[in-house]
């Protein structure tokens, strides 16, 4: 990055660096971070990142690499008024998150306090880092346990963000919407979510289906939104109760999705049985095992 003078520093705890610095009289604010995916793979999503075009969303306008893994988005910072810092407004967040949902995105980042005011507005940084690290701490706890995110994923950050901010909780429908945006059940998010005016897809399930006794289990077949909200549900019920928990994805129908907060045209999933069958060309799935 071209030589600049540091104005501001954030540290977060999953390794995470905020940097507001002036370069040659520019301001710009930079986010560092660190993530397992590809260079070609952080430029195609920075590459749908920038081209977003939301009123009172801001999006990173350049990417760098530093070192294997390490990456920086940064956008231009003039007229921001000092670092990132809680909105001023809890029903802002609300509406920008709204936004973002129906340009086919998800934030995944309300944690990290990605707001700062600009001409005495609030303005939602949108970095898309999130997205490229699958297990923050404060990521919904599907996400965690390697489950797909969904809106219902930036639900529960939108009550954890609310319940931080007591004198916006009634702004916010009052106690129990922001106590039903943090509940284990994405489901109960979803329909806290459509209570406060969320435009929820497809109609809110009512009956949960039931964690099996079985600690594996098995889905095949169905549509690919069926099939999340069912795993999705299972593995938060697991959690809530201490269980440990993985997804693991391994069905060749799974080519046909998209990747996570991607919208089409787009990448699209490799899943573990197409890896298999490279690595081992020509055997059969019982001796890949052997």
């Amino acid at each position: 990055m071209a030589e600049s003078k540091v104005i501001s520093r954030r540290f977060f705890s999953d390794g995470r660096e905020e940097v507001m610095q002036d370069e040659h009289g520019d301001r710009r604010l930079v986010r560092w971070f660190r993530t397992g995916a590809s260079p070609g793979q952080v430029a195609d999503w920075f590459g749908f990142i920038t081209a977003l075009d939301i009123p009172g969303i801001a999006v990173p306008d350049r990417f760098e690499q530093s070192g294997p893994g390490r990456f920086c988005f940064s956008m231009d910072a003039s007229g921001f008024e000092g670092a990132s810092s809680k909105p001023s407004s809890i029903g802002f967040v609300r509406e920008k998150l709204s936004d973002l949902h129906e340009a086919g995105f998800l934030h995944l980042d309300l944690a990290s306090m990605p707001f700062v005011r600009r001409n005495g507005k609030d303005i939602l940084l949108y970095w898309g880092d999130s997205s490229l690290q699958p297990n923050l701490q404060d990521h919904a706890p599907e996400i965690l346990s390697g489950a797909f995110a969904t809106p219902a994923s930036d639900y529960h950050g939108l009550g954890r963000l609310a319940a931080s901010m007591p004198n916006q909780v009634l702004r916010l429908g009052g106690l129990g919407s922001v106590e039903g945006l943090q509940s284990h059940s994405p489901a109960r998010r979803t329909a806290a979510a459509a209570e406060l005016g969320f435009a929820v897809s497809g109609s809110v399930q009512k009956n949960l289906p039931k964690l099996p006794r079985s600690g594996v289990v098995a889905i095949t077949g169905g549509r690919l939104q069926l099939r999340d909200q069912i795993v999705n549900e299972w593995v938060c019920m697991a959690r809530s109760r201490g269980w440990l928990t993985r997804v693991v994805r391994c069905s060749p129908w799974e080519r046909r999705r998209p990747l996570p907060d991607r919208p089409l045209p787009g990448p699209r999933i490799r899943p573990a049985a197409d890896l298999m069958s490279s690595l081992f060309p020509g055997t059969s799935g019982v001796n890949r095992l052997l």
